[in-house]
């Protein structure tokens, strides 16, 4: 097998329907044996008879697994070991694979030498993108377009929803790490980061294509103010219960530097009010108290 599609999904049956049809119409060339693997995490809608009627009407080889410990980085673990491609692909259920998307993939790998690759996403928003909403945000609905050329990643970055990597380097660097990730619907990430630096620390190369594209719906809870200063305070959480640094002076396990700093945020955010001031503010409360948190758990 060449290269299997993994999918996880979590109760986005409508759009799970949509992501199976972009994946049916791949333009593949003769000879380029692929297929998807789909990893359902627990979901309580129709999943089960959207994948049934999948695999009844459309000639693709499709292994269903159900992953019954919740998280994304369970759910993609598994995809992993279920699959039987030399290379690895991740789309998200909520994403539609460009007709040459998986193709592009296979080339690069073949192209650049490479154990990884990351693609285009572009944005498909459910309704008209809010005023406050400006471009410089769109990353955080994983956005992303390095321009028209390939190049190897070095201090730039992918997405999840459009990454790939070689079955030779997940053996050798491990897989997700399942204490990170996404769980249910709390936008808390950091696991595709950290194994991306694992990877690149291993030496091994990463390259961008911009021909593998795909598009990211972006649902209309996603374009509410509260979910980006969610998505704040979950990343702050989580680097205050992994900060491992000494600290010497400190308030129920919070260092002294950060207080002058979260004051800083509040009067930035007071002279300037916009949405990515007050995600300021945010990581540094999701920071504190997952410094307190790892101060009561940990005894430190």
């Amino acid at each position: 097998m060449d290269i299997s599609v993994v999918v996880c999904t979590y109760n986005r049956s409508r759009h799970l329907k949509d992501l199976l049809k972009s994946l049916a119409v791949q333009f593949v060339p003769e000879g380029l044996e692929w297929e998807i693997v789909l990893v359902d995490n627990n979901s309580t809608d129709d999943t089960v008879s959207i994948v049934d009627k999948f695999i009844k009407d459309v000639d693709r080889p499709l292994t269903y697994a159900k992953e019954e410990k919740q998280g994304l980085s369970y759910a993609r673990n598994r995809g992993i070991l279920e699959s039987k491609g030399k290379y690895i692909a991740f789309i998200d259920d909520d994403a539609l694979a460009d007709n040459n998307w998986l193709v592009s993939l296979y080339r690069a790998f073949l192209n650049y030498g490479c154990d990884g690759v990351g693609g285009r996403i572009y944005l498909k928003p459910e309704k008209k993108m809010p005023r406050w909403l400006t471009k410089d945000l769109w990353g955080f609905l994983a956005c992303l377009d390095h321009g028209d050329k390939a190049f190897e990643i070095i201090d730039h970055y992918i997405y999840g929803t459009n990454m790939s990597f070689s079955r030779r380097i997940l053996d050798k660097v491990g897989l997700f790490d399942t204490s990170l990730g996404r769980t249910g619907h709390k936008p808390i990430g950091g696991e595709e980061t950290e194994l991306i630096k694992r990877i690149l620390s291993s030496g091994a190369k990463i390259y961008y294509e911009p021909a593998a594209v795909v598009q990211h719906l972006v649902e209309d809870y996603k374009i509410k103010k509260q979910y980006f200063r969610l998505l704040h305070y979950y990343e702050g959480q989580w680097k205050g219960k992994t900060y491992n640094a000494e600290i010497k002076r400190h308030i129920y396990g919070v260092p002294f530097f950060i207080f002058p700093q979260f004051l800083n945020s509040i009067f930035k955010y007071l002279k300037n009010p916009t949405v990515r001031m007050q995600m300021n503010i945010w990581w540094f409360l999701g920071f504190m108290q997952g410094r307190i948190y790892h101060r009561d758990v940990e005894g430190n």
